[in-house]
Parts: structure tokens; C-alpha cells; sequence
């Protein structure tokens, strides 16, 4: 099939023929931006497009459609439907806003190429009758590549449900049916009418899409607790997870992960004062209890590269291949270069470390976390005929010195003076850490505690966290209900979903509340964590006095991540959305 370029495959064709709806003028169509924006981010992305929306005016049919410019078209019906037929409008619009971007993600235009060829083949048959064989013929090739039309639609659909998920959306949702809610049939009714075809009933298609959903969506369980396992520093558990979930959608933010965990696994094989020589901006790296800190005098070593020959590479260069696919999926995805250009540098490989950096700087060119790691990879780079060491320095004190400086800087800054015993000088920067302690890991706390001279060791050391406070939130399982026959009895409504990993002697549990409003993960037959969630579990300011310590946050796609000792909770701007509960230590 020969392609040929239509009007209707330009963006200006939808803005003249329909007209704009622009984010500053309606509420809807700037709700729909901010989805797009946030399921973008979560979307897989090819260096041949940047994903753009325009909402029209009016009606299309269909009414979502991907462009090869890279636009989307949202039409106000869809978010309309959205609103009247869905209990979760803002789920629904990711979900039709993930469809279409899996389009892009994957080159899948050919529904418009048939749309174009069926069209052109009707007004040729009018205008000059052609042979019967030539016209079976012609049938067939348009049937092929509309039952393939149709796989790429379903295919979609799969991708954009994941897309959305990923970005924060409860797109299970959708997948509750009544007399009142019946957006698929009407979603399958639109994609049918983009394959130009008719012989698969709406009810059907959406039956057997709806089951595939819930297959996936039973996969994002794998996930989600992937990512809470990450964030309590239990990578161990959580690469099975992630392993699991990359059989049903090798997706970017998977392959981060999994490259995520090795790189920490890594680092914990390395002695302290290796793993800790520097702060690095890592994605999920978390407070790590427990960490023996480094002795008070200078270090051992003078750089990573140093001692990267002492250090077992198996699982860095595991992280490496993760991380070098998730990069390849999305150009301008930053952190798995982030974390790549980090393990270069364990790996004693700062050139490799710098060409990632590059593509990171040309995605975030003002980020100070980049420019605090390339001043690092700059003296790494040092030899016995160039020392970049005044260079690097120069560049760390600068940052430093910036309002919006990441404590991060401060530390390395230390850490370089201290490499060439600038002892008053680290010293210095020391000091200056330990009015910050209360924001400062465990690691870099320990570390900064043996080093600093302003306040007593015992007064700064890291020490046991006093009794916990009464939590205001209500979790499916109490203390005495943990052991296997009340936990059995207490979730006994629950939707079960079990796991049995014989190879890796893993085998476990996911309850889930048929309400969705709680999840429960047992390994072992033990009770490993605990998940709650609601539009409105409290606001991020009520959390503070529930934490005996200061509470550390972390960013996520979509949310941000409040952590104690034994909890998380995950906030969209003030309002919390879910909380996660650990055995405490």
C-alpha cells in the first residue's frame, strides 16, 4: 500500500475545519492539558515527534485521533463522555490520551493509510470498473490490514491503560460496569469507526478488552509494589516484581527500575566509603537504615575510578543494559540517564558517564542535580597529564554558592576538598551540613556526623527512632491479625492474586479490596506491607506530627512521596492518595 498524505493528517486541518478549545478560555480543555502532560511524561516517545494536544470545539469522529506530526486531536465529546459515563473522568481522559500516544510511540498510522485507501478505492471502482480478480484481490489486502488495524487499536489500548497507570491515574476504574457507566462500549464504537469497519460488535470488543485489562491491571500490582519495595530499600524483593511486570510491558519506567535496584544491590557490595564517596542524584534512592558511616580522618580513596577495579561489576553492568534500553525508549526520559552516567562512574568509566550527561543536560540544561554530577565526572576524568581537579572544584563551589544549591553539591564539595587535604576548607562545608540534618539520608548523615566539629557525636548521630506515634489511618490487618489464619480470616472478601517464583524460592500474595481502597503483600507467608488509599487519606501538613522524625520527601511522576520510619505517604499537591505501612524495624 502506497501512502499518500492527506489533509486530514495536518493539525491546521482540525483548527480550521473544527476550531480550537484552548486551556486558557475552558476548564475542560485545561484539565485535559494537564493529563496529557502527565501521561506524556509517563509514555514511551520516539526522537521522530514531540507529542502536542489540541482540543477541538466541536465533535469528530472519531474523536481522539494521533497524527504523524505528532498531535493529538481530543475532541470536547470525548471529554464529555469522559465526564457523563465514567465515575472517574480524569482516568478516563489519561486513558484516551495513553491510547493515542502509544499510536506515536509506535508509528501507527496505518489506520489513517486504510481510511485514505478505502476511500480512494471506492471512487476509482465508481469511476472505472476493475476485474473480479483484481477486486478480490484488492478485498483481501484491505481485510489484512484491517484485522491488523484492529490488533495495533487493541495493542493500544493495553499501552495507554499501562501509560496512564503509570502517570497516577486509577484507570481500574473503567473497568467497573453498570447501567450507567458504559464508556467502553462507547470507546470501542469509536475506535471501530477509525478501522473503518463493522465486523466486530461494539459489546463484543469491549468484553474481551475489558478482560484484557484486568489481565494488566492485575500486572500492575507487580509493579506498584515493585516501586514500594524500591522505596524501602528492599530491591532484593523488588527486581522480581519489576521482572514480572516486563513480561506484559517493557516500558521505560520498568527498565529504570530493574537498572535502578541492580545499582543499588551494587552499591551495597562496596565497601561504605566507596558506595557513599559521593552524593549521586539517584531515582528511588532512599533512606538505607543502618549504615556503618566512614572513619573521621580522609578517605582511602581520591576518586571512584580508583577503586572501581576492587568492586564486582556483575550487577552494575546488569544495570547498565536496563538502563541503556529505558533511555533508547523515550529520548527525553532523564532519569535512567541519570542513573546511567552513575554507574559509569562506579564502574570506573567517567567518559561514558559525561556522553550520557549530555543527552541529560539537552533534556534539563538548568537542572543543578546534572551540573552537580558533571563537575564530579569532570574530576574523575583527571590523569597523571591533565588535573581537572581546580576545574571541578570551581564549578562545585559555584553551585554551592546558588540559593537553589542541592545539598548534594555541599557534600561533594567537602569531599573534593577533603581529597586533596584542603582540611579547612571540607571542614567548612562540613559544618554548614549540619544545620541540615533533618534532610540529610542516613549514609550522608553518618558521614557528615564523623566529619563536622560544631555539635557532639552523640548529639548528631544517627540513632534509634523513638516510639511511634498513633497513626490516624485504618490498615485491612492490626498486629494480631498478621499470623496466617486471622489474616486469611480479615481479607477473606479480598481479591486474591498469588505468585509462587519456585526458580528464586519466592512465593507470595496480593489481597486487593474489591473497592480497590486496600492492598495487603505477604512473602512467605509474611506480612510485608500494607497499602491504603482514598482521594483524601489527610493533607501533606497533618503529617508532620504523626513522624517522630522530620519526614523526606521524594518526587514521583505524578505525586510526591512523604516517608517516616515505617510509613510513605503519597500526595497529589496537599491532598494524600495513598499510604503505605511497613513491619516497623
Amino acid at each position: 500500500m502506497q501512502k499518500r498524505s492527506s489533509a486530514a493528517d495536518e493539525v491546521e486541518y482540525y483548527r480550521t475545519n473544527y476550531g480550537e478549545l484552548s486551556p486558557e478560555e475552558n476548564p475542560l480543555s485545561a484539565q485535559a492539558h494537564k493529563i496529557f502532560g502527565n501521561v506524556r511524561r509517563a509514555a514511551d516517545k520516539t526522537r521522530k515527534r514531540l507529542p502536542r494536544l489540541v482540543v477541538t470545539n466541536r465533535t469528530i469522529r472519531p474523536w481522539a485521533l494521533a497524527l504523524p506530526s505528532g498531535d493529538v486531536i481530543l475532541s470536547r465529546e470525548a471529554i464529555s463522555v469522559c465526564h457523563k459515563k465514567t465515575k472517574d473522568p480524569e482516568a478516563c481522559i489519561a486513558f484516551v490520551l495513553g491510547h493515542e500516544l502509544a499510536h506515536l510511540a509506535h508509528d501507527d498510522f496505518l489506520h489513517r493509510e486504510i481510511h485514505n485507501f478505502v476511500g480512494r478505492r471506492h471512487r476509482h471502482e465508481i469511476e472505472q470498473p476493475i476485474a473480479r480478480d483484481d477486486s478480490k484481490s484488492s478485498r483481501k489486502v484491505v481485510q489484512i490490514n484491517l484485522d491488523f488495524s484492529r490488533e495495533k487499536e487493541i495493542a493500544a489500548d493495553d499501552a495507554g491503560f499501562v501509560y496512564a497507570s503509570l502517570a497516577g491515574y486509577r484507570v481500574s476504574n473503567l473497568l467497573v460496569r453498570d447501567e450507567e457507566t458504559n464508556f467502553f462500549d462507547i470507546w470501542v464504537g469509536q475506535t471501530n469507526d477509525r478501522e473503518e469497519s463493522s465486523s466486530v460488535r461494539p459489546d463484543e470488543r469491549s468484553a474481551t478488552l475489558a478482560r484484557r485489562l484486568s489481565h494488566i491491571q492485575g500486572k500492575l500490582d507487580f509493579f506498584n509494589f515493585g516501586v514500594r519495595l524500591s522505596h524501602f530499600d528492599s530491591c532484593e524483593d523488588a527486581v522480581y516484581f519489576f521482572r514480572e511486570f516486563l513480561k506484559v510491558f517493557a516500558g521505560r519506567e520498568v527498565l529504570n527500575n530493574l537498572g535502578f535496584c541492580y545499582l543499588q544491590l551494587a552499591r551495597r557490595e562496596m565497601q561504605p566509603e566507596q558506595s557513599y564517596f559521593y552524593w549521586l542524584p539517584l531515582q528511588l534512592d532512599g533512606q538505607i537504615q543502618g549504615f556503618e558511616g566512614a572513619r573521621a580522618t580522609s578517605s582511602f580513596l581520591k576518586n571512584l575510578t580508583q577503586g572501581a577495579s576492587r568492586i564486582n561489576r556483575g550487577k552494575l553492568n546488569v544495570a547498565v543494559e536496563y538502563l541503556t534500553r529505558a533511555a533508547e525508549i523515550d529520548p527525553e526520559y532523564l532519569p535512567p540517564r541519570i542513573n546511567l552516567a552513575v554507574a559509569y562512574l562506579y564502574l570506573g568509566k567517567p567518559h561514558l558517564a559525561r556522553s550520557v550527561l549530555v543527552d541529560a543536560k539537552q533534556i534539563a540544561p538548568e537542572s543543578t542535580y546534572i551540573h552537580n554530577l558533571e563537575a564530579l565526572i569532570l574530576y574523575e576524568q583527571s590523569d597523571v597529564e591533565v588535573d581537572l581537579w581546580p576545574t571541578a572544584a570551581a564549578k562545585l563551589e559555584a553551585l554551592a554558592e546558588r540559593p537553589d544549591a542541592p545539598l548534594s553539591a555541599v557534600y561533594n564539595l567537602a569531599r573534593l576538598m577533603e581529597s586533596r587535604r584542603r582540611l579547612a576548607q571540607a571542614g567548612h562545608y562540613w559544618n554548614r551540613l549540619t544545620k541540615h540534618f533533618d534532610q540529610l539520608p542516613n549514609p550522608i548523615r553518618t558521614s557528615v556526623c564523623r566529619r563536622q566539629s560544631v555539635v557532639s557525636i552523640e548529639a548528631c548521630d544517627v540513632s534509634a527512632p523513638t516510639a511511634p506515634k498513633s497513626s490516624p489511618w485504618r490498615f485491612p490487618l492490626t498486629n494480631n491479625q498478621s499470623e496466617r489464619q486471622p489474616r486469611r480470616t480479615a481479607l477473606a472478601d479480598a481479591r486474591v492474586s498469588s505468585f509462587d517464583w519456585y526458580k528464586d524460592k519466592l512465593f507470595g500474595d496480593i489481597y486487593i479490596a474489591n473497592d480497590g481502597s486496600s492492598e495487603v503483600l505477604v512473602l512467605d507467608d509474611f506480612l510485608v506491607m500494607q497499602v491504603i488509599k482514598g482521594d483524601r487519606l489527610s493533607t501533606v501538613s497533618e503529617l508532620v506530627p504523626l513522624c517522630e522524625r522530620p519526614l523526606r520527601r521524594r518526587s514521583l511522576v505524578q505525586g510526591t512521596i512523604w516517608s517516616c520510619v515505617d510509613w510513605a505517604a503519597v500526595a497529589w499537591g496537599e491532598d494524600v492518595r495513598e499510604v503505605w505501612a511497613v513491619p516497623r524495624p
